[in-house]
């Protein structure tokens, strides 16, 4: 069974490739609040564009379910390390999914 962070390592390449760099990065020194928000804010962006008439190419080859996955693993993982941030929990409840 693999580790949580090798689970997130392995999605990193799912997300939109202008936030690839910045994931390994905020892996790198382990900033998994930063690395919580580029993947929040990664879902939400694909979400939208999701609704769009006709989605934009530069997310034509993005598996959203992976980026999905990224987002729940990372979340999990710095809820695990930060237990006391689950008390903010509800601030993205506004937030759709499809």
């Amino acid at each position: 069974m693999s580790s949580p962070l090798e689970k997130i390592k392995s999605l990193v390449p799912y997300l939109p490739k202008g936030d690839i760099k910045f994931a390994e990065k905020f892996l790198q020194e382990r900033d998994y609040e930063a690395l919580k928000e580029l993947t929040w804010s990664a879902l939400e962006r694909l979400n939208k564009a999701y609704k769009l008439p006709e989605l934009p190419k530069k997310y034509a080859d993005i598996d959203i379910d992976k980026v999905r996955d990224l987002a729940v693993e990372v979340w999990d993982y710095y809820y695990f390390l930060y237990p006391e941030e689950l008390e903010d929990e509800g601030q993205y409840d506004d937030v759709e999914e499809d």
